[in-house]
């Protein structure tokens, strides 16, 4: 048998007193007795598919689930623990003397080992041990994972605890009776996952908390509730995938055993510190000292107090080794400070994700903990954790009176979203009503249970297809709601032949999709592989794709992720690590001149053969080291390039992870670093990120240029236009000089165009059009392709707000062409919000919504805070013409949240001027006198655009709360403001919105001259929407006495 990593239940039986009973009787009979007996043990293991891996004395070990896998391998070992009590007692009866067992029987993940090994190794195994141990003659003791996977059918005595030597306390159930003679499935437990439906806004609240987070650098506590099996675990799962998985570390409370006070806080920790299950406990010490010491940077004797109290938690050390000096009271709070202090330091240089799983069961030592954390960690971590709602029983106050603590329940699926899982699944219309009714019944909403219930249902022969619709075959009262995820899906790829289970292992090393040549490229398989993938297509687990694959043969793809997922968990760290390199190198030389389609793929698989290889200890890993980072450098700069901020960031993150483990030369980790800081500040736009943006700069200054210290200086340009102008001005010269010095057009050509911001901050638009015209030659004239976008988008803003409505609209269109042809979902997002504006001022409305809200659906795509906030003023805009206050309201309300975290203030500042504006129209004065009064306080003295626009702001406030001197004095030094700059359309609209409020106090003779120049302005095609709300006012106007 081939080393795997399995999830299994261990059966440990002892016969009771065999010294005493061969001291009293004739050794040959108790020979030929404990013979007989050990024969009837081994057959009535066998018998329930147990693998009976040694007699030791007068003791046995079995284990259910090797070499083959059931999804019923719990029940079974604990039958066959009552089946050898009624076998021995059998014996008892014609014995010369009485025989007793104890036995222990526990469940849990465990690394089989090669043929002529140990079959299986872990903490499942001495747990099952010691369950036998404490258990007294004739009991059966369970532990708690096999007590949950039984309860359907087993009958238990109440649970009490043991104390495990060298594991700690555990609780422990006695087996009382079978609930049934025969065999019968007794399903539902936690952790398994479907589809995700009826979860967005669930979604969307994590990952807006998440954003929210590393802009307020604290810590956040959020509780996930839900049932067993409703979706914690998966929705999760999406929010990991959302924000990243580098950041991210996970700790599961165990089911059983109090004593395991800190076993998640232990796995977090060697997560983080590379700490391998098999590592020495010198070697783990060693581990997590050194994570310590990288996480202070030096040593210290902080760094020395914090690595002995993770010692503790981490169980490298005892208490009385690590902390002789600590008073046994005081060490609870000294093992929170050292987690709280390591994790500050880990958080410093972003958001830190931290994952507890199953809350449920842990300890109230483990409870207080986590609740320090959230309370008085200040730094950004995000506590994330997962429930049952018996939490609440437990600890009534949980995350009570924390500020910054929330929680999230997840109900059970709807029954319209129950029937909508099952078409998915099935993807029929044509499903038996009563069979539907009958799923959605039994599955009470749960989506897994849902899945895999429809999936035995057809696996097992109760349902199959007949002229295009599902039918039922046979009785539905024997089949009941699976148990494990893991234990379905492993028990139907052990039931393969070896070969076929070997490919498919190895298809899950490529992905979902995978080819026959990539599978061959890692390695000799027995069998032809297009074979052995028929063979695995009609059992259901793969199915051939129609298109071609790479290598020439045909695409192939698992049935479900979670089927890939299955097999690659079971595959060593190894043997990953060698096949993830094997592919990539394979994938790399078969691309040919399409390797760069496959950047991201060849990197991923570089970086995983270089982690795994790492994580194992593995020497001489400096080439495959470079590989990943090269890899995950130009995957990187590719999405940097295409506008695709958050992929950016994770790359250089993944890079800058593997650089860590690697030689590279001083200025590779600093345009590393700088490349990430960059990627931050678009991200999150924090003080600490320009700070890490100026420190940079400066030591790249000392090396020879490069197109990051390029960016860096035109990201603290950015940073300076709302403050000081000039320098930020100077900034831009250095930046196109260094550019012309490294001599690559692509940074030329971006160096160029982002100068056009300091102008268009001053309001100066004739310099910003001339320097976006320069640009945009050069461009055309070098090739340089990547700024193209940029540089029409801005070219069509410049061409707007100086009233130049036909080359705006000329411009747009090229935009929208070429975005869409070329651009990035970025670039495609302002090209839709061009098009949203010059829809609006044409009066379409319904496209300018459509227009808008594709705007703001990829620039969420694309992780830009600015143009997801931004871009949703148009739609606001075009909600507050359709008469829908309450709409634009929320979508104003919710622009402001979004760009919190943004790089400019004055972004936030103008989004607060529009909703004080609407606020208005809605009767809600003293929001919008503080939301004006806001957006004064947080604009630049440089932004002249809102620092007027919030001077208009707060005169429409004032004018509605019947103070017309204080309006009539903001919109005189509003219109002041703007007139001093280029912003003419801008200029208009307090123009008109200045002679609405003269019209309101009666002087229609001051509003008639404004209200004309408006008009003439908007005399356009193009405007004509603009041009009609001018007719009105004039109307009004004309309406009144002079």
């Amino acid at each position: 048998m081939t080393e795997e990593r399995k999830l299994v239940t261990v059966l440990f039986a002892d016969i009771v007193g065999s010294t005493a009973i061969g001291a009293s009787h004739d050794p040959e009979i108790v020979r030929r007795t404990l013979s007989r007996a050990f024969s009837e043990v081994r057959q009535a293991l066998e018998t329930h598919g147990g693998t009976v891996e040694k007699f030791i004395g007068d003791a046995v070990m079995a284990v259910f689930g090797i070499p083959l896998t059931h999804d019923d391998d719990a029940d079974r070992a604990v039958r066959a623990a009552f089946a050898l009590r009624e076998r021995i007692s059998a014996l008892n009866a014609n014995g010369r003397f009485a025989l007793e067992l104890r036995i222990g029987v526990n469940s849990g993940q465990v690394v089989t080992g090669d043929a002529g090994e140990t079959l299986v190794t872990g903490d499942a195994v001495n747990a099952g041990a010691r369950l036998q141990a404490a258990a007294a003659p004739n009991e059966i003791l369970v532990g708690a994972l096999t007590h949950q996977l039984t309860e359907g059918g087993v009958r238990y005595g109440a649970m009490r605890e043991i104390e495990a030597k060298g594991i700690g306390r555990l609780s422990v159930w006695p087996a009382a009776e079978l609930a049934s003679a025969l065999p019968a499935q007794h399903r539902g437990i936690a952790g398994l996952r479907a589809p995700l439906i009826g979860r967005d806004d669930e979604l969307r609240l994590l990952v807006e908390s998440h954003r929210k987070l590393a802009a307020e650098r604290r810590a956040a506590l959020i509780t996930l509730f839900g049932n067993a099996g409703v979706g914690k675990s998966r929705l999760v799962a999406e929010f990991v995938e959302a924000i990243g998985p580098d950041r991210v570390r996970r700790g599961r409370c165990l089911p059983y055993g109090e004593g395991i006070t800190f076993w998640p806080v232990l796995e977090v920790l060697r997560s983080d510190a590379g700490i391998d299950a098999l590592d020495s406990q010198q070697d783990a010490a060693r581990k997590l000292r050194a994570a310590v010491l990288t996480a202070f940077g030096e040593v210290s004797e902080d760094a020395e107090a914090v690595a002995r109290r993770l010692s503790v938690l981490a169980g490298t050390a005892t208490r009385e080794d690590a902390l002789p000096d600590v008073p046994a009271e005081s060490v609870p709070q000294e093992l929170r400070w050292g987690l709280r202090r390591y994790l500050e330091r880990r958080a410093a240089a972003g958001p830190l994700t931290v994952v507890f799983d199953d809350i449920h069961w842990a300890e109230p030592a483990l409870l207080d903990l986590i609740e320090d954390l959230a309370e008085w960690t200040r730094a950004p971590l995000f506590l994330l954790c997962m429930a049952r709602p018996d939490l609440r029983e437990l600890r009534a106050g949980w995350g009570g009176g924390l500020m910054n603590a929330s929680a999230i329940r997840l109900e059970p699926l709807t029954p319209d979203e129950s029937a909508r899982l099952i078409r998915e699944l099935l993807a029929i219309d044509a499903l038996p009503d009563d069979l539907r009714a009958e799923v959605i019944a039994r599955s009470e909403g749960n989506p897994l249970y849902i899945e895999e219930f429809l999936r035995l249902l057809i696996d097992g022969g109760h349902v199959a297809k007949r002229d295009d619709r599902f039918v039922t075959t046979a009785s539905l009262g024997t089949l009941v709601v699976p148990a494990t995820l893991q234990g379905l899906i492993a028990a139907r790829l052990d039931s393969l032949p070896a070969a076929v289970k070997r490919v498919l292992q190895r298809g899950a090393v490529v992905g979902k999709v995978f080819w026959p040549d990539a599978i061959a490229a890692q390695g000799p398989t027995d069998g032809r592989i297009e074979d052995l993938l028929v063979e695995a297509a009609r059992r259901d687990l793969v199915s051939e794709l129609d298109e071609r694959g790479l290598g020439g043969g045909r695409s192939w793809t698992f049935k479900h992720i979670l089927i890939r997922d299955v097999a690659y968990d079971a595959i060593p760290k190894a043997e990953r690590s060698r096949a993830h390199d094997a592919f990539g190198r394979w994938l790399e030389r078969t691309a040919g001149e399409r390797v760069d389609e496959y950047a991201d793929i060849v990197g991923y698989h570089a970086e995983q053969g270089f982690l795994l290889a790492q994580e194992l200890g593995e020497p001489n890993l400096q080439d495959l080291g470079v590989r990943a980072y090269r890899g995950l450098m130009a995957s990187g700069m590719k999405a940097r390039q295409r506008g695709d901020v958050r992929a950016s960031r994770s790359f250089f993150e993944r890079a800058l992870a593997v650089a860590g483990g690697i030689e590279l030369t001083p200025l590779e980790r600093l345009s590393t670093r700088g490349l990430l800081s960059v990627a931050r500040f678009r991200l999150e736009g924090s003080d600490g990120t320009v700070d890490e943006i100026a420190s940079l700069a400066s030591e790249l200054r000392t090396h020879p240029p490069t197109v990051v210290l390029v960016d860096l200086l035109q990201v603290l340009s950015e940073q300076l236009s709302e403050k000081d102008i000039a320098a930020a001005a100077a900034l831009d010269r250095e930046a196109i000089d260094l550019a012309r010095a490294v001599g690559e057009p692509e940074a030329i050509a971006w160096a160029m165009v982002r100068s056009h911001w300091v102008p268009w901050m001053a309001g100066d638009l004739e310099t910003q059009r001339r320097v976006l015209a320069e640009a945009y030659a050069y461009i055309e004239a070098s090739g340089a392709q990547s700024a193209y976008g940029e540089a029409l988008g801005w070219l069509r803003g410049n061409a707007w707000q100086r009233g130049a409505f036909q080359d705006m609209a000329a411009y747009g269109r090229r935009h929208h062409e070429w975005a869409s042809a070329n651009g990035s979902a970025l670039q495609r997002a302002i090209a839709l919000q061009g098009l949203a504006q010059a829809a609006r001022m044409r009066g379409e409305l319904g496209a300018t919504l459509a227009f808008a809200r594709q705007s703001v659906e990829l620039a969420v795509d694309a992780g830009s805070p600015e143009w997801i906030g931004t871009n949703q003023w148009a739609v606001a805009e075009a909600l507050e013409a359709a008469g829908d206050l309450a709409g634009a309201r929320a979508t104003l309300e919710a622009s402001v949240r979004a760009l919190e975290s943004a790089a400019l203030l004055g972004w936030r500042a103008e989004a607060r001027t529009q909703l004080a504006r609407t606020l208005v129209t809605l009767g809600e004065l003293g929001e919008a006198r503080r939301q004006a009064e806001l957006a004064r306080a947080e604009v630049g003295p440089d932004d002249s655009y809102t620092i007027a626009t919030a001077a208009w702001a707060l005169a429409v406030v004032c004018a509605a709360e019947g103070r017309p001197d204080d309006a009539g004095r903001l919109y005189q030094e509003a219109r002041e403001r703007i007139g001093r700059t280029g912003y003419r359309v801008t200029d208009m609209d307090i123009q008109r919105d200045s002679a609405r409020f003269l019209i309101d106090t009666g002087r229609p003779a001051e509003a008639r001259p404004l209200l004309e120049e408006v008009r003439a302005f908007y005399d356009t095609p193009e405007t004509s929407f603009e041009r009609e709300r001018t007719d009105t006012l004039l109307q009004r106007c004309a309406a009144l006495p002079r």
